[in-house]
Order: C-alpha cells, then structure tokens, then sequence
C-alpha cells in the first residue's frame, strides 16, 4: 500500500470502526458532514492502515431508511446520529 503523501485525506477512525472496514463488514462510514468522493486513506491512533476510494455521500433522510441501511453502517442505534447524516 502506497503512503499518504502531503495533501492526501486522511479519515481518522475509531479502532472498533476501522476494524469492521478492514474485515469487510462495514462497507458505509456515517458522518455528520459529506465527505468528498475519490482516494482517502484510513488512520487510527497515529497510523495509517488501508485506503479506499470514496463514492458520493449520501443523505440520509429518516429513521427507516437509516435502518434499512444498518448491514452496511453497522451502527445498532435506530435513530439518525446527527442532525444531517450522510453515508
């Protein structure tokens, strides 16, 4: 795996969360701001463990369709976790 280089986007990750990414099982990262689509590299604890590339975030709009969505966030809660949720 190549290394970031200056400039290049770095997702700092919970531990649990990278986790779930690099066995395959987490195929959706929830935040509260979208994220820009293309080449990202993910970081826990000060290093850096795999990249990806992004496609377009999108909006999640309800409860149900956040629900509908769980196999691929893996987050248990059945609410929306920020006032705008994009995956």
């Amino acid at each position: 795996m190549a290394s970031p280089r200056d400039g290049d986007r770095v997702l700092v990750l919970k531990e649990q969360w990278l986790r779930c990414i690099l066995r395959g099982e987490k195929r959706m990262e929830v935040r509260g701001a979208r994220l820009k689509s293309g080449c990202v590299f993910f970081g826990c604890g000060g290093l850096v463990y795999a990249s990806a590339m992004l496609g377009a975030a999108k909006l999640i709009t309800s409860d149900e369709q956040w629900r509908e969505l769980r196999s691929q966030h893996c987050v248990g809660t059945d609410v929306l976790p920020y006032k705008k949720t994009f995956g």
